[in-house]
Parts: C-alpha cells; structure tokens; sequence
C-alpha cells in the first residue's frame, strides 16, 4: 500500500493505492480503511517488536448455564464499559434468561465491539464470581504481555481509531472479533509495562476510595432521613393451595381535590411507594420544604456570539457512575445544536430532566469559559441545601421519588414547574459539612485516578509514536 500526493490548480488530492493481493487479504474494499491516517499508524506499530494479538490472548470463553434459581451476577455490557464499577443485579433466570452468555474473571479485558468510536474497554480487576459479559473480551495466554498494559494499549486513541477502521458500516457499526484477533500489539520492555501496571493499579485503588467516600455521604444522609436499608412494605398475598408470597403495596387511596391540583390522574404517580418516601421526607426533623426553596433554579440562556467558540455538555458527556462530565466539546457557534442554550457557571449541579437518563447529575468544576448544556438539563445552584448534600439527595431520590413528575410523552420529561413543587428536606448544616467533606475528597480521589489514566494512556501513545524512554519521561514529570 502506497500513499500518493496530486497537485492541482485550486487543491491537493492525497490517495492511497493498494494491490489487488493486499486488498483481498484485507478482504475490504472501502476507501475510508486505506485512509493514511490508519496507514501511518500499522507503519508506527510494526516498526516496534510487535506480535498479533491472536497469538497473545484468547478469546474462548465458558458459557455460564443457569440453574432455575435466583442468581445474582454481575453484567457487563457495551454499554458501562468505561467504568469499573458495576451494579450487582438479582434476576430469575427462569422466567428471563440472561442476555450475558460469557463468564469472565480477573485480568480480563473486555471490548466494546459495538459503537467503539465511544472508547469502551474495561479491566477487570475484582476477585468476584458471577461477572458475565455480552461483550466481547480477551484473556492473555503468554507473560509476554501484561493484561493492564494491554487494557490501557486498548483506551489509546490510536487503537480506538483502530477500532474504528476496522467497523463495518451498517446500521449498527460493530466491529467483527476476528479482527481484533489479528490486531498487531506492539510488545514493550517489561520495565515500562510494569510502570503502566502501576499507575493502573493506583487509578483502582483511588477509584475504590472515590466510592467509598461517596457511599459514607449517602449512608449518612439516608441514616439522617430514616431511610437506611429502606424496603416498600408488602402484605401476603395467599394463595388456595397453601401458598404465600410477599407483594408490594400496590394501591392507595388519594382525594379527587389533591388529584385535581397536582393535575395528575395516572395511577403510577400515585404508586404507595412515593406516598412512603414522602412522608419520610415530611417526618424529618430539621423541615423539609419545596426544591425551588432550598435551592436556586437557574434558567439562564446563552447570548449566541458569532465571534465565540462555545464548550458544550450533552448527556452522553455525563459518566452517571461517578456524577463527573466527562468530556466537553469545543464547538462554533454555528455547529451548535438547537437545544444547547443553558448557560452554565462553575460549581452549578446539571440534573438531566429526561426520565431515561435521569439518573445523570453532575457538578460542574470546570474552569473553561462560556460553558453551554443542552435544555434537557437543569441547572441548579447551592441556597439553603449545599452542592454536595444536593448531589447525593438527587441520587438517593431520583427513581425512588423524583422520577414519578415525568410526564408520559414521546420524550418523557419533567417540565419546569412540575420540577420545582418536589419536596426535599431541610438537611442539618452539620450534617450537610460532613456529606460535603467526603464528597469533596471522593471528587479529589475520582480526579487523580482519572488522571493517572489520561498519564498511562498518553505514555503509551508516546512509546508508539516515538520511543518508549520518552514514555517513560512523560510519566515522571506528570506525577
């Protein structure tokens, strides 16, 4: 494959020819995957001691066969990728069988092969049983290469362009296994994929604190509020043959005068599980009071400038497992999308309106100027409740209590007014210092492990498109 450069009167035209043999062992025939881009890429790899990946790793996996018990277990999908932590779920198999056919265990790592353009790798570094994936991984079959350096090799942008080379274009781009397999890795000396382990394993264990920290300031407000270990109240239900189980409360009685003043008559609002938490909410000792009280609702629009770039936040930039924004595109004012007017200020709180992502809440700590979000935010800032005791609130109550004002549309979303008549209660400013301190030093601990990762990451980049001492300069004065 060659790269060719032609000279015309208005501009230059750079292509690329192939060989008939070369194309049939590619087996493509579309222009984008003989881009020079991808072309100075495998030229960078292949310079370096390099292998196939193939060769290195397996990707044969146990299929996990379900007894016709509960199971609890651990999915991980395409779609929570970009995270360690992951969420435990409890499900029949009987009556729904798992999507996950793939029992998976520590150091391996799995490929998003859908979509990858969105950069989803993920590590596993738990000693847990039942993690089952229906995505696609990879585990080592040689010491030749370590699994973290391998993990981290994988979030690069430069193989994440690899990826996407090699997506096939329909209507769900995804990315075949075997061509992954035939990716060529290159291979490090063992000192410097060591010191990618390192930086690694201090990403996880600043993660692990991260969580905890987060998970001391929730259990503290749900402690505050009589809510710890909360469980709506059932009722047996008999049955004629001998035979009892336990249902949720799943009826209640509500005056017409309520129903016609919240301007609300279907049954899922008045589900008597918000009726519980609401007078939880109600029965609290230091008041309780409506959110447009406690805190500021900002309505805020951007006066578009044709001279600005502007810095826009869309949901998808929200991680909703570590309530950080984690990208920010800079955008001209012309590119920008119609929803995107809320003007943001640093420390406000982006909640996500839309009852499909409204488990998406953040505080912004950007210092970046002319910050914009979508309208599908709101935007919330600190009054009687602080940010961080605001924060937890929002993630404690948002499918338990908040979610119910959705209205049920094409877009179910919760207006502006109905936003403002929730109830939330008014937590003790002790209280609130301490929810602020663990949250503030989980932020701290959420942003060195990110950025150990971003240090890792451009090392490796560095190795690939120089040489690896430099790699290794770049770690060192970056910590």
């Amino acid at each position: 494959m060659q790269t060719h450069k032609f000279k015309w009167k208005l501009f230059d035209i750079e292509y690329s020819s192939v060989k008939i043999w070369e194309l049939e062992g590619e087996m493509r025939i579309d222009s984008e995957y003989y881009d020079k881009y991808y072309l100075d890429i495998q030229n960078k790899v292949i310079r370096k001691n390099y292998d196939y990946l193939k060769n290195l790793a397996s990707n044969k996996y146990q299929n996990y066969k379900p007894n016709w018990e509960f199971f609890e277990y651990i999915e991980i999908s395409w779609v929570n990728t970009q995270t360690w932590t992951f969420q435990s779920e409890t499900l029949e198999t009987k009556n729904q069988p798992l999507r996950a056919k793939k029992t998976v265990n520590k150091n391996d790592i799995l490929i998003s092969t859908v979509r990858p353009n969105r950069g989803g790798v993920t590590f596993i570094n738990d000693e847990k049983t039942n993690i089952v994936a229906s995505t696609w991984f990879c585990k080592l079959s040689t010491n030749k290469l370590n699994p973290k350096y391998l993990y981290i090799l994988f979030r690069t942008n430069i193989y994440r362009d690899l990826l996407v080379r090699n997506t096939t274009a329909t209507m769900y781009p995804a990315v075949s296994e075997d061509d992954i397999l035939n990716f060529t890795i290159p291979i490090p000396s063992k000192s410097f994929q060591k010191k990618i382990e390192s930086l690694v394993i201090e990403s996880y264990k600043q993660n692990e604190l991260a969580e905890k920290l987060y998970k001391e300031a929730e259990t503290l407000l749900l402690t505050e509020l009589n809510l710890l270990n909360y469980q709506t109240k059932t009722k047996k239900i008999k049955f004629d043959w001998n035979y009892e189980i336990d249902a949720k409360e799943n009826h209640s009685i509500t005056n017409y005068s309520i129903l016609k003043e919240l301007d609300r008559f279907d049954a899922e609002y008045w589900d008597y599980s918000y009726f519980e938490i609401v007078e939880k909410i109600k029965n609290y000792r230091w008041w309780f009071d409506k959110l447009s009280n406690l805190i500021k609702i900002s309505k805020k629009k951007i006066i578009l400038d044709e001279e600005k770039l502007y810095n826009y936040i869309e949901l998808a930039d929200i991680n909703k497992s570590n309530w950080m924004v984690e990208n920010i595109t800079e955008i001209l004012w012309k590119e920008l999308p119609s929803r995107a007017r809320m003007k943001i200020e640093k420390w406000s709180v982006l909640f996500s309106s839309l009852e499909w992502s409204i488990d998406k809440v953040a505080i912004i700590d950007s210092e970046l100027q002319d910050l914009v979000a979508s309208t599908w935010f709101f935007i919330f800032k600190e009054n009687i409740l602080n940010k961080e005791t605001l924060l937890v609130l929002l993630k404690i109550f948002w499918q338990n209590y908040i979610a119910r004002e959705a209205l049920w549309t094409i877009m179910s979303a919760i207006s502006n007014t109905w936003i403002e008549r929730i109830l939330l209660p008014k937590i003790d400013l002790e209280i609130q210092k301490i929810v602020t301190e663990r949250i503030q030093k989980s932020f701290e601990s959420k942003t060195k492990s990110k950025k150990l990762l971003e240090v890792a990451k451009k090392a490796v980049e560095i190795y690939i498109e120089e040489d690896e001492k430099i790699g290794l300069k770049f770690i060192e004065d970056n910590l």
